[in-house]
């Protein structure tokens, strides 16, 4: 499967939520290779949800939300 373009990324927020299930994506850490496949995702179309983890402003968890298209904002839950 390609890398995804940018123009991808910049899509309506409804539509690329649908697009991105039954990607994968790659994280390289070091020797490491780490796929995983989308199943799940999120569209939050406004910051006033408060849902939305952009809501409470920018964060050092959550910043990626509010820099360029393309980057993955993953909300990990550990048991």
């Amino acid at each position: 499967m390609p890398k995804l373009s940018l123009q991808f990324f910049q899509q309506p927020t409804l539509r690329l939520a649908q697009e991105l299930i039954g990607c994968r994506f790659v994280r390289v850490m070091g020797t490491e290779k780490h796929t995983a496949v989308i199943v799940e995702t999120e569209a939050c179309l406004s910051r006033d949800d408060p849902a939305c983890h952009a809501a409470i402003g920018a964060t050092k968890r959550n910043r990626t939300m509010f820099g360029p298209s393309g980057r993955m904002y993953v909300y990990s839950i550990q048991n």
